[in-house]
This record gives structure tokens, sequence and C-alpha cells, in this order.
């Protein structure tokens, strides 16, 4: 009986331990560095977010702009826990090249939903130009995204898509990084 008894605990134990799936760490990874001749920070993440269809033929790929300093120049982050402007570029590849007065929607899990618009004029290189307010980070500190669209204004053409498993709490964990100041040089 106490052999069967240790067979059956060891067996247990072992499809136990072996059907756990390890915990890789995380490798979103915000990089800074500043550059000597103009003191100026630059913060990058390592990561992108891409929304495109199966095919890879239509979608975007969106990339955070983080940056320490108001309009003006000052900085923000050393008076009092202001918080870092967060905006995004995003490559996008729909009907036309030509890009201006674009809108993006994001949805998530909870159905809470916001849109932002696209700032400066007409892009003709792929690419838009968006910020988030602070109403919009308190919402991507603690939700999912679901669904993001974006929306040309120029020819109305349009793609919506499913955020990737992977990259649903992309802005969670970006957000309490740079709330945690973890930058790596």
């Amino acid at each position: 009986m106490n052999r069967f008894a240790f067979t059956l605990t060891f067996l247990f134990l072992g499809i136990t331990l072996f059907s756990q799936k390890p915990k890789l760490p995380d490798t979103l990874v915000i990089y800074t560095w500043q550059d000597e001749m103009t003191d100026e920070y630059y913060y990058s993440p390592t990561q992108k977010i891409s929304v495109v269809n199966d095919e890879v033929t239509r979608g975007f790929v969106i990339e955070p702009v983080i940056e320490h300093k108001d309009g003006a120049g000052k900085k923000i982050w050393d008076e009092g826990g202001k918080e870092p402007y967060v905006g995004l570029t995003v490559n996008a590849f729909l009907d036309g090249k030509c890009y201006e007065n674009c809108e993006m929607i994001f949805l998530f899990e909870d159905s809470t939903k916001f849109s932002i618009k696209q700032w400066g004029g007409k892009n003709c290189e792929r690419l838009a130009y968006f910020d988030f307010n602070s109403d919009h980070l308190n919402i991507l500190r603690k939700q999912k995204i679901k669904k993001i669209r974006l929306t040309n204004g120029i020819d109305s053409s349009s793609y919506t898509g499913e955020v990737l498993e992977k990259d649903k709490d992309y802005f969670i964990r970006l957000l309490r990084m740079l709330d945690k100041r973890e930058f790596h040089k």
C-alpha cells in the first residue's frame, strides 16, 4: 500500500509540475537615453501593438510616444507627480496612402470605449498622430483593450481589429512602468 501511495503521489506531482506553463518574463521594456547636446530625454518602448488582418494586408501598427516635458519644454515628472505625455504614432495601411482627420476608437473588455482624433495635417507617409488625455490614460491603466478601429478622414476607409491576447493589457503594463519610472538605459 505504501508503494502504491508513493507511486500515485509521484505521478500526481509530475503531472502537476509538467502541466503548468512557465511564466515568461515581460518583454515590454522602456529604454531611455539623454541627448548630451540638448539634454533632452527620449523614451522608447520595445514593443508595438499590431492590429492587422490574417493576410497582413490591412490594419495598423501602434507605437507609443512618451515625453517627460510639457509643450514649453519644462520637465513635468519632477513636479509633484504630473503625468508624462503619452501619444501614439500609427503606421496605417488602409485603402489610401494619405491620412488626414483620422479617428481611432478603443473598445475595452468591459464595453467602455473612447475615441481620439488625429492631430496635424495631411500625411502621405501612412502615418497618423494621436494624443491621450488624462481621462484616456485612466481608462488605459485599468482596462484591457478588446478592439481598435482606425478610420481615415479622407476616404472613410477603416479597419476594426481584435487586439491580440498578448497585447490586451499593453497599456496597463506600459503605464505601470511609467508610474514606477522603470526605465532601462
